[in-house]
């Protein structure tokens, strides 16, 4: 019934897009039984292709019961035996159609574009699958739209991603064709058609975390790790590290990847980062939070830390709306008083 046309059609497509044939023949034999059922309405049809000659087969499909509630899709076992008396009950009777229909010309436009459609939802698919691995990793996104509270961003692989307002950073200025860093932290799917809404964001901690391990090699092979971080986004962050090595040679290598961080710093607007060595030790680990500012002395009580410090240092603690004090008090999840002597 189909000519050769359609096997042809079906070798340079295979080859093209690098798709299995026989993936392209269940496209094919699907396409063919959708459009049948259209006509032969509540029957179960089945399409079977003859992959060397091209020719294809419709049927019929029957289940063998004993008592059939429903005659276009069942058949007694009693009337079975009449066709074929090797069938068992449950098994299926294939009955041979012939649709005149379904000439030539109709198959092959029909075949053509089903596979088209069929073959592009594949390859985006297939692309779907390889962006998802890009969740957690920085992107450079182009924007492509502005709105009030969010941004498309052109994010290859033919995909889209939103930046929501509250995901930007508060000194970010945006324009048309601007190329910007972001991260994928999320997806989520649209209600209406299933489409996938890729989530990006530039405040999110990851954002941060990420740039640091796959900008500094110290980071990326575990000499330093990074037990957590605390941001205001695009303003300041503190984030705390574990080292391999003592204090004094950590305190030396940091000083060597300081430009680097600066660098960070500058992806993200010249937000101040701060690198904080983490000891058990809550001394040590108070000095560390503070450095350079000395600490005189400090003392625990209950849920309270409280810092005594020289005068003139106490400036560079509060800084502007207290924001790096917000920040420490994260850090230990405790109320901080600083005290001046």
């Amino acid at each position: 019934m189909i000519n050769k046309k359609i096997l042809s059609f079906i070798e340079s497509l295979s080859n093209e897009k690098s798709i299995d044939k026989n993936t392209i023949f269940n496209i094919l034999e699907i396409s063919i039984e959708e459009s049948i059922k259209k006509k032969e309405k509540d029957f179960n049809i089945k399409v079977i292709f003859d992959k060397n000659s091209g020719d294809f087969s419709i049927f019929k499909i029957f289940k063998i019961v004993n008592i059939v509630n429903d005659f276009k899709k069942e058949i007694s076992i009693k009337n079975s035996f009449l066709i074929n008396k090797n069938l068992k009950l449950n098994d299926y009777l294939y009955e041979k159609l012939e649709l005149s229909y379904l000439n030539n010309r109709v198959i092959s436009e029909l075949t053509k574009q089903n596979i088209i459609n069929k073959i592009k939802e594949i390859e985006r698919k297939n692309l779907l699958n390889n962006f998802k691995k890009n969740i957690g990793n920085i992107l450079i996104g182009k924007i492509k739209k502005i709105y009030k509270k969010k941004i498309i961003l052109d994010v290859g692989y033919e995909f889209d991603a939103i930046l929501y307002y509250n995901h930007m950073l508060f000194n970010d200025n945006y324009f048309i064709d601007k190329k910007i860093k972001i991260i994928i932290y999320n997806i989520n799917i649209k209600k209406y058609n299933n489409d996938l809404i890729f989530l990006a964001s530039r405040s999110h901690t990851n954002m941060l975390s990420k740039l640091i391990k796959d900008n500094i090699y110290e980071f990326k092979n575990n000499i330093f790790n990074i037990k957590y971080i605390y941001r205001n986004p695009g303003i300041k962050s503190k984030i705390v590290i574990v080292s391999k090595y003592n204090e004094i040679k950590t305190y030396n290598i940091y000083k060597k990847i300081e430009n680097k961080i600066n660098k960070i710093s500058n992806e993200l607007n010249g937000e101040l980062i701060d690198i904080i060595l983490w000891s058990y030790n809550i001394k040590k680990f108070i000095k560390n939070v503070f450095f350079p500012i000395k600490i005189v002395r400090f003392k625990i009580y209950e849920n309270n830390i409280f810092i005594y410090i020289k005068k003139k240092n106490l400036s560079k603690i509060l800084e502007k709306k207290n924001i790096n004090l917000k920040l420490i008090y994260k850090l230990f999840n405790k109320n901080i008083n600083i005290n001046t002597l």
